[in-house]
């Protein structure tokens, strides 16, 4: 089963590639069929074309570049809408995302519809200033009293399908 992964971008140039390899390299280790789609909106500091030039050879790596469309929602699907695989994977591109745990939510969706990956449960977490942990948290908690859901990362953009 092939898997696309969503890469949605702006501005993302110093880390852009480095998860790109991350990701490539993980996924051939375990012999897994896969696409990789970067959705940029036209980042000034230019990571859709250094995207674009590094993997112009690349059968598994496509950039698409949004010039007149912004935003993570409309990004998310302009990537679904290109994608070719079985599976989706959603993630982040600063690396907020643990990229070692691709390869397994990939193998989870064997038994599972969804697979999401959390900072509030045990093994997750939240690199960066503890401001932004704490701000998450607070939000969540206000979701959760206020719509009642019993889920405790109504945030999360790590996710499969």
């Amino acid at each position: 089963m092939k898997t696309s992964i969503i890469l949605p971008t702006y501005n993302e140039k110093e880390s852009i590639t480095e998860l790109i390899e991350v990701l490539s390299l993980l996924l051939e280790k375990k012999g897994l069929d896969f696409e990789i789609i970067v959705v940029d909106d036209n980042s000034p500091d230019g990571t859709g074309a250094l995207v674009k030039e590094r993997y112009s050879d690349s059968k598994n790596i496509t950039c698409i570049i949004r010039k007149d469309e912004r935003g993570l929602a409309t990004a998310i699907s302009m990537g679904i809408l290109n994608a070719s695989g079985d599976y989706i994977l959603l993630m982040d591109t600063d690396f907020n995302h643990d990229p070692m745990q691709v390869p397994d939510m990939i193998g989870l969706l064997s038994k599972c519809d969804i697979v999401s990956g959390s900072r509030y449960i045990a093994g997750g977490g939240m690199l960066g200033p503890r401001y932004r942990y704490w701000g998450s948290y607070l939000f969540n908690f206000f979701i959760r009293s206020t719509i009642g859901l019993d889920t405790t990362d109504n945030l999360s953009g790590f996710l499969a399908f």
